[in-house]
């Protein structure tokens, strides 16, 4: 047997002899093999025994190997390599896509990560047919049983009787056609969920819809009243969640709907909340940067309602919603008497394609968007069908509300101003409108209500917002991050101290200027009583109507008759305003 070290003494010692050996290498058999990628193979061969002499030694034990052996290890070699970098390139992707396309929350606070329940979640994420509108439905839930405060029944099983019907009654809407939406469906819940609830959860919920559970939620927090070490849960902070939730999984989904465990979202609500922000949409990229009336008069009196408005101005109008419930009992719990001293006209003009349809006599609101639940399985007391004049409003009446004309829209021309901001918002970005006591129908009062005033602000139980919308409302438009992280100086403790229930699910931080706020200004369609009740959001408790005065108790039909008559006088007023500017 042939000494290694002497052959290599005896064949290497010149650098011509190397090439001439390296050459033999292939000894001319390329059979089957790219005579590129030998010469490749060579050159690189060749590079390489000029760094580092040892490989001169490898070059004769090469030359030993029958040539078609020597073909068929190049081949292998360099298959190798092609499949080491596709290797490593599916391990990267997988890395970056896989906990976002299989639902699997990454982004959540550590502490709790443990918590987390996949029950099934399908890729719903960019890759996916491309046809239909993803929605992420998140919901929120404090208690699994009524405690009996706010006019509930104490022990009653909240889960199985209100929330699991009203999601499931929900979720059943969006799927339906004309929405047909791809609905996944994401659970926080404050208490642990055992497994025959989630058993019973996975049974309600319909065929095809993506279930994720995050329960024993809420933040970790001190004691600060009664021992300041030790650790407690902070409930409040709980309404928080669903932010750490969409964060995660923003760029999977469309639309997200975080709202509480008793709202119900219908289908229509969420279609025509896409419909209008695509109108606002292509007006906004429409609309001028400046106007010489921007920014506009705070008179009550005199502001502004029609006209124009800028980009700065447009892109801060967005689709709201208002709570309501179905009376239940009206001997019992009845709704208001003493109506506000505005008229109720129900004689209505449709707006519809960009054209004013004839007069209608007495037109109703549409309750069968928010409140007809003829198909929630079990029904525990819940109306099934309730009428026009059933329908209550306890968080807003005309006197918080404006009217403002949107120019050269064919869905809408209309649009009631719900209240909101107003602190720290920028005057060349404040909407105003055609306010409903302009004309002193209350009297001497001549200042409009501030847009924070509680049982005037018109909380909707939760929102909704598109994806483009929350990456505007988190980069560009809020005064403080709207999805995490929630730093100082805005936020204290991870934005568990400070910012109340409201703040995070109710609707504050977005529509309000308080800190860290959005001053994001809400409308209201008024082109039609179709239009208007779509953004009726109904409150399944039905508890409202027992905790609070009945003074308090709107009705909606009523509402909407009060606001067509600050409507007829807003369009008569423009019209005598444009004659004046003729003349």
């Amino acid at each position: 047997m042939t000494d290694f070290t002497s052959v290599n003494s005896q064949d290497y010692k010149n650098k011509e002899s190397c090439q001439k050996n390296a050459a033999t290498l292939v000894d001319h058999h390329q059979s089957g093999v790219s005579s590129k990628i030998l010469e490749w193979f060579l050159s690189e061969w060749k590079k390489w025994e000029e760094r580092l002499p040892c490989l001169q030694n490898i070059t004769v034990q090469i030359r030993r190997i029958p040539p078609a052996w020597r073909t068929a290890f190049i081949i292998v070699w360099i298959l190798w390599k092609v499949t080491l970098v596709i290797f490593f390139i599916r391990i990267f992707h997988w890395s970056r896509t896989d906990s976002n396309s299989k639902g699997i929350a990454t982004s959540i606070n550590p502490e709790q990560q443990h918590h987390h329940q996949q029950v099934q979640f399908h890729d719903t994420g960019a890759s996916g047919d491309g046809k239909r509108t993803k929605v992420l439905y998140i919901v929120t839930s404090l208690a699994e049983y009524d405690t009996g405060s706010r006019a509930t029944t104490k022990g009653r099983d909240r889960f199985q009787e209100l929330m699991i019907p009203c999601i499931v009654d929900s979720i059943q809407s969006m799927l339906s056609h004309p929405y047909d939406f791809d609905v996944d469906f994401y659970l926080i819940t404050a208490y642990e969920l055992k497994q025959e609830r989630l058993n019973y959860l996975k049974d309600r919920i319909p065929p095809g819809v993506g279930v994720q559970v995050w329960d024993d939620a809420c933040p970790l927090g001190y004691d600060k009243r009664n021992s300041k070490d030790k650790l407690i849960d902070v409930t409040r902070a709980l309404a928080r969640q669903h932010r750490y939730v969409i964060k995660d999984k923003l760029h999977h989904y469309d639309i997200f709907l975080p709202f509480e465990d008793d709202m119900r979202i219908h289908g229509a609500n969420v279609q025509h909340y896409l419909e209008m922000t695509a109108e606002l949409e292509r007006l906004t990229l429409e609309a001028p940067e400046t106007l010489p009336d921007v920014p506009e008069s705070e008179d009550p009196t005199k502001m502004k309602f029609f006209g124009s408005m800028t980009r700065d101005q447009m892109k801060r109008l967005v689709p709201g919603f208002i709570r309501v419930e179905v009376l239940v009992n009206e001997e019992e719990h009845a709704a208001q008497t003493k109506l506000a001293p505005i008229g109720l006209d129900f004689n209505f003009k449709r707006y519809l394609n960009g054209k004013y349809q004839p007069s209608f006599p007495d037109v109703e609101i549409d309750p069968s968007f928010c409140c007809h639940v003829p198909n929630m399985q079990p029904n525990y007391g819940v109306p099934i069908r309730p009428a026009p004049s059933d329908i209550i409003i306890w968080e807003t009446r005309a006197e918080a509300l404006a009217l403002r004309r949107i120019e050269n829209s064919k869905k809408f021309q209309w649009v009631l101003l719900l209240p909101g901001p107003g602190k720290r918002e920028s005057p060349k970005e404040k909407v105003f409108g055609y306010w409903s006591g302009r004309n002193k129908e209350y009297g001497q009062v001549e200042k409009k209500p501030s847009g924070g005033v509680p049982d005037l602000i018109a909380q909707q139980g939760g929102w909704m917002a598109t994806r483009d919308q929350l990456i505007r409302l988190d980069e560009e438009l809020c005064a403080a991050n709207f999805l995490p992280p929630y730093n100082e100086p805005i936020y204290y403790e991870d934005g568990q101290q400070s910012m109340n229930v409201e703040f995070w699910s109710g609707g504050y931080q977005y529509f309000t200027g308080v800190r860290g706020g959005c001053n994001m200004q809400r409308i209201v369609s008024f082109a039609s009583p179709e239009d208007f009740s779509k953004h009726l959001l109904y409150h399944m408790a039905n508890n409202k109507q027992k905790q609070l005065n009945k003074e308090r108790m709107l009705r909606a039909q009523n509402l909407f008759g009060q606001m067509n008559t600050i409507l007829k006088k807003a369009q008569n007023d423009m019209i005598s305003i444009l004659k004046k500017r003729k003349n």
